[in-house]
């Protein structure tokens, strides 16, 4: 799970508390964990959708969003 904190055209700006993530479908975690290791990351927009949004790495799914406003 991954808290989105917002996005540009390139990308999605997200909090992952597992770390800092390859940027691979179905892929691990190029660092060992720290707590602060995955705050404020950037990931690539087609890396980001292909990961939350499939389940194979191209064929899309219907998401759930849960939109926190304070």
């Amino acid at each position: 799970m991954v808290l989105a904190l917002g996005y540009d055209t390139d990308g999605y700006w997200v909090h992952d508390p597992a770390g800092d993530w390859d940027g691979r479908f179905m892929g691990g975690y190029s660092s060992a964990y720290e707590p602060t290791v995955g705050a404020a990351i950037h990931i690539p927009k087609a890396a980001f959708e292909a990961a939350v949004g499939t389940s194979d790495g191209t064929t899309p799914l219907p998401l759930w969003l849960h939109e926190l406003t304070p």
